[in-house]
This record gives C-alpha cells, structure tokens and sequence, in this order.
C-alpha cells in the first residue's frame, strides 16, 4: 500500500479512472507544501524541534521530486541513514515526526478546505466531501503502514555509538578540565559542568535541573519531576563532586538551581525576582564548544552525549556490573551506551577502535 499510486487508489475504491478528477497535476501544482501551510498556521503551538524536522523532510522531497501527497518514509529512512549517517534513534524519532505530521494534516480542517477546493463544481457536495475524506485516508494509511524493512539490531547500535560518540584518553579529559579560566566565576562554573557531566553521566537538562538540595554527602539526586528520579553515586569519581561543591561556595549559592547563568564573567544573572537565572540545556553545548581539546591533531568540540558515554566506559572498565552502569544513566528505551555494554567492549578497544 505504501507505494500505492493515486490511480491505483482510485481503483481500489470503486471509483473508474475516467471519471476521477486529475487530482495528480492539480496536487502537484501546488507551489506550497501543505504540512508547511499547517506549521504557519500554527506557528505558536508546535514544538521547535518538530517544525524543524517537517521543513527538513519538505525540502528533501522537493529536492528528489517526490510528490507531497505520496510520502515514502522507507526512501527517506534509508537516505537518512546512508547519506546523512545518521544514528538509527535518531532516524527512527525524525521518521516517528514525520509521520504524526501527516497524521495531523489528514485531519486538519483547513487542510480538508483546500482540497475541497480543488474539485470539479460539478461534484454534488456529499460526493465532494467523500472523496476527501478516502483521500485523508489513505494519506494516513500510507504512513501509518511504514515498517522498518530490517529492524535495528545491537549490532547496528554499536556500530552508531562508535562513530558518532567520541572517547577521550585520561590526557584528553585533563586537558578539557584545565581548559576554563579559573580566576573567573565562569570558569568555575564551567569546570564543575564538565566534571559533573564525566563523573555522573546526567544528560544536559538533567544536570541544568539540579537544586542545590540535590547534592548529597557523597551523591547526586536526579529528580523526575517532583520525585526522585534515580540517586548517582560519586565512589571512586569524588573528584568531580569537590569541583562542584567549590563552585557552589564560590557563587554563593545556598538554595534553588546550582548551576545558573553568568554575565560579564564574574556576576550571576539575576532575574526579575532577584533570583539566580538557571543556565538553559542548550547553553551546556554551548559551554562545552567554548573549550575545543586537540584530538587525532584536530581541535573538537566535546558535546554533552560524549561526556555521557564517557561515565559509562569508565564505570565498565572499573569493572562495576552492567546493572549498576544501567541505573546509574537511567536508560531510555534502546539507547545506545547499552548495546557498548552488551558488547563488553572495554574503553581500550574503543579507543583503538578510534584511531583507524
């Protein structure tokens, strides 16, 4: 059904071909893709990162000449994947958005509007509206029967993490530490963010949501929303909780976000309450591109994600038991850093492993 041609759609229903109306040319006349006209429309209410994947995908297809109203999510999962190399989360969550876009358009009403206005005046009204909804139909059919032909194997995750996740050597780490200033506040804080990403292994909005109340004597609390989430243990990375602990007294913080933002350098940002602004996700990455470290004779930007995986091959070749590493990240639903443990690929194997 998903390569289904309009025609043989239009025979599949019951309807002669003769006396279709050529919807084809017409459709393909239109100079705006509809999911486009549905994202202005609701410019306000959807999310960043879903606009941005529904603009991506309308370009590839007016790139490839592909027909707007005949999506071939295989094609574009395999372009993904092939051209682009792009991690197989990844792909799959950009295909799942594509296809709730479609989702959404087949039962928008100005949607269902514009197509009404493309049909013969001759059409009886009843007849009309019919014939769009068997449209709107199979456009959701055609997406909703997307299948993934090979599904991902751990193997396939493995091979993702390596090449998109960087490892550094105990050289390079000290070297991305000695990286902030440490006669500014801002590098005090920028040390204590990269430590606490290496020594706890948080994803980057965990970590902006820490309240000072979650740093315990020898551990980290992360919360799921008002509850406790899942508590990090420090052990043998002590390190990195005295450089955030020197952060905290150096700021002055005695409640409320530990890590917030700074202008001038040296001055906390203070919002409209005569609080402590909390530093954003997005600003994580943009502290850890302040500090590009040399690797392989190239300068590189580490991203939060690396530091992530970094945690976890330290804490395997510490020899702690994969439960434990597994907990300790929280692990969402087929993430990768499971798969390198599921391979016992040791952190000497990865970094060798680099370097081809």
């Amino acid at each position: 059904m998903s390569s289904q041609t309009y025609d043989d759609w239009f025979q599949s229903i019951g309807r002669a071909i003769d006396e279709r109306p050529a919807w084809g040319a017409l459709l393909r006349s239109v100079v705006d893709h509809p999911l486009l006209m549905m994202i202005e429309r609701n410019i306000e209410t959807i999310d960043k990162s879903f606009k941005s994947r529904l603009r991506r995908f309308c370009a590839y297809q007016q790139q490839i000449g592909e027909d707007w109203f005949e999506p071939q999510l295989n094609v574009y999962r395999d372009y993904l994947l092939e051209t682009e190399q792009k991690p197989m989360d990844t792909v799959m969550s950009y295909v799942s958005t594509i296809r709730c876009g479609y989702r959404q358009l087949a039962g928008d009403e100005c949607f269902r509007e514009f197509l009404y206005s493309f049909l013969p005046a001759s059409y009886q009204d009843v007849e009309k509206w019919r014939h769009i909804e068997d449209f709107c139909k199979r456009l959701k059919y055609q997406v909703d029967v997307f299948v993934t032909r090979t599904p991902p194997t751990p193997r396939d995750y493995l091979r993702d993490l390596l090449r998109d996740c960087l490892f550094l050597t105990p050289s390079e780490i000290n070297q991305l530490l000695a990286a902030p200033a440490m006669n500014t506040l801002q590098g005090v804080r920028d040390r204590a963010v990269i430590a606490t990403l290496i020594c706890t292994g948080v994803r980057a909005h965990e970590l902006v949501n820490l309240d000072v109340e979650d740093v315990l004597s020898d551990a980290l609390q992360i919360r799921d929303g008002h509850k406790i989430g899942r508590i990090i243990p420090y052990e043998n990375l002590k390190w990195g909780l005295e450089l955030l602990q020197t952060w905290i007294r150096k700021a002055g913080i005695a409640f409320g976000p530990i890590f917030v933002s700074i202008k001038g350098g040296d001055q906390l940002n203070i919002d409209e309450t005569n609080n402590p602004k909390r530093l954003s996700g997005a600003m994580v990455g943009r502290v850890l591109r302040s500090y590009p470290i040399r690797v392989d004779d190239q300068h590189i930007s580490v991203k939060p994600r690396h530091l992530r995986y970094m945690y976890g091959y330290i804490l395997l070749s510490q020899g702690i038991p994969d439960d434990i590493i597994r907990r300790n990240l929280g692990f969402g639903r087929n993430e990768g850093m499971q798969y390198l443990l599921r391979s016992r690929m040791l952190p000497e194997q990865v970094l060798l492993r680099r370097t081809r």
